[in-house]
């Protein structure tokens, strides 16, 4: 079975006692799925790094030389932003992120909307879960020495 193979493959990589490597392999996580994001996390993230007022300011009065990806993209988010319930970003939905990865992207190629790159990867992070190994391999629970067992007896 695939899962009994994977747990072989990554028990493998590890070194020390049985109960070392199962602590280890227990611990280890990877990135899980995207999840949507509320406007108002957005929202926090931009006011509280100072971004905010410093964004609607360009969309409102930009630079001649503004970057024309960059203009749409802000003010989409400052119309987002202001619009009353508004929907969360579905992040969840990969061709959304990679419009909004896009727009971010655009925002933070034009110094004068003043996002960052880092900026652009702290708003993309809200998106981001991270899940155990294990999870991921298709185990329901934590490996245990019947997992080690089952998968050949790597114990």
């Amino acid at each position: 079975m695939d899962y009994y193979d994977a747990l072989a493959a990554k028990w493998a990589t590890l070194a020390g006692t049985t109960e070392e490597k199962l602590a280890a392999i227990n611990a280890i996580t990877i990135d899980g799925p995207k999840i949507d994001v509320p406007i108002s996390a957005v929202v926090a993230y931009l006011a509280l790094s100072g971004k905010l007022a410093a964004l609607q300011a360009y969309a409102a009065a930009p630079p001649a030389n503004a970057e024309a990806q960059a203009l749409i993209a802000a003010r989409e988010l400052v119309a987002l932003i202001a619009s009353p319930n508004a929907p969360p970003f579905r992040m969840s939905q990969a061709t959304v992120y990679a419009k909004v990865q896009a727009f971010l992207a655009a925002l933070a190629a034009d110094a004068a909307s003043g996002v960052t790159a880092e900026d652009q990867n702290a708003l993309l992070a809200l998106a981001a879960t991270t899940i155990p190994w294990w999870q991921s391999a298709g185990y329901s629970a934590p490996i245990g020495t019947g997992d080690l067992d089952a998968a050949g007896g790597l114990a």
